[in-house]
This record gives C-alpha cells, structure tokens and sequence, in this order.
C-alpha cells in the first residue's frame, strides 16, 4: 500500500452497505447535505472520513428511546418520603 495523497473513495453503493439502507437513501442524505461527499458531474463518491463523521454525528446514548435524557421515574411513595428527609 502506498501514501497516495489521493483518497479512496467509496461509491453510494458502497456507503449503503455500510449503512443498511439504500443507495437511494445515501444520494440523498448527501443532496441535503447529511454526509460529506465528492461530485464531479453526476457523480458522487465519498472518503472514509466522510462516512466516519457522519456516523460520529449519529451516536446515540443507550436506553431505550423513551428513556433518553428523562429524569429517572420515582414512585409517588418514594417522592413523599425524599420531602420528608429534605
């Protein structure tokens, strides 16, 4: 392998297998700005580094959807007893 100042790029193909979707999908992200890429004509292609950050912009916390950034659930006895201990 050689230090080629040239990147790999990857196609919408390729990104989508990534990804789990759709080359549709990608082509579109990218059309809305979504995900980095590279066009010349009609032609897109994207670098690793494009891939990366788009799916470091997409971490999620773990947990269960509804439960992501609540406040922990405490019963109405549970309640009584922390004012009454405040």
């Amino acid at each position: 392998m050689t230090n080629s100042p040239i990147p790999t790029l990857l196609t919408p193909q390729a990104v989508a297998d990534i990804f789990g979707e759709t080359k549709k999908t990608v082509i579109e992200r990218a059309r809305h700005g979504e995900i980095g890429c590279y066009r010349w004509g009609r032609e897109i292609r994207f670098s690793p580094e494009h891939v990366a950050e788009y799916l470091a912009s997409h971490e999620a916390k773990v947990g269960r959807p509804s439960e992501v950034g609540r406040k922990p659930r405490v019963s109405a006895r549970a309640e009584a007893e922390l004012r009454k201990s405040a």
